[in-house]
């Protein structure tokens, strides 16, 4: 065979040889989640999901559409596969970990945080109201002063509420009374009230960690962000002894999201 003849037939079949091994180079898109509630967001392949969630169903896509599921904390999630949606349901608070592989070596990792739901509030403003009908204007203005400067929180505070129930009326309450201060802890139950015209509010009974109580009122609730809210406080046995003709002393912290 001469050189010419030889170049030529290694030509044919380096070409032949490439041309299978392109054929035979499946390559599919990245395995991925799409959550059928349109609310919950996966970042970074990170799912959070609230302790008391009865489960989130998502389509698994990508990959070669066959597909295992291992899930590397049976304690702290479950999960439903019929090979169409893949449900995960909270067991536990804690961090699990699901991996899903196809049968072509794709995989995706999936980080799952569950943990008690929260809602956090913080402090904008502290105003005070106190009245009676045989007090001076000067004296009603001095204890409104009082009644700010020794409120328990103050403006860039925060209230963060745990709950521990899945109807989210108890749990734990941790107070920072300024935006550096020492955090103040204790329990709480929450009920929904109405007022005299039928005005619905919530009532938010604080038990702290020294035993004092506090009973806040939450008026016109709302889950939007920087939306302003009131929480009232009743004061009036704590300066009724230093101001006896004193009716009514509220503390009105205007409060948002």
């Amino acid at each position: 065979m001469t050189l010419k003849h030889l170049f030529t037939t290694l030509t044919i079949v380096c070409c032949t040889l490439l041309g299978f091994t392109a054929c035979n180079d499946e390559d599919y898109a990245p395995i991925q989640l799409q959550a059928q509630n349109n609310e919950i967001k996966i970042d970074n392949n990170i799912l959070k999901l609230d302790a008391f969630n009865p489960g989130e169903s998502f389509v698994i896509i990508g990959g070669n559409g066959r597909y295992v599921i291992e899930n590397k904390n049976e304690n702290i999630v479950d999960y439903r596969y019929d090979g169409n949606a893949l449900k995960i349901i909270p067991q536990g608070i804690g961090t699990a970990t699901i991996i899903i592989r196809d049968h072509a070596g794709n995989h995706m990792t999936l980080t799952i945080e569950i943990a008690n739901p929260t809602s956090s509030f913080t402090i904008v403003a502290v105003e005070a109201q106190a009245y009676g009908d045989d007090m001076t204007g000067s004296e009603m203005k001095i204890l409104e002063k009082r009644m700010v400067d020794e409120s328990l929180i103050k403006v860039s505070g925060d209230i963060l509420l745990t709950y521990t129930n899945k109807e989210c009326t108890l749990g734990s309450i941790t107070i920072h009374p300024t935006a550096s201060g020492r955090p103040v802890v204790g329990t709480f139950k929450k009920e929904i009230k109405s007022s005299g015209n039928n005005v619905p509010y919530q009532e938010l009974e604080v038990r702290l960690a020294d035993n004092r109580l506090i009973v806040w009122h939450l008026l016109n609730y709302t889950e939007e962000a920087d939306k302003e809210m009131l929480l009232q406080e009743d004061v009036t046995a704590t300066y009724k002894g230093a101001y006896t003709t004193l009716e009514e002393a509220k503390l009105i912290y205007t409060i948002t999201h």
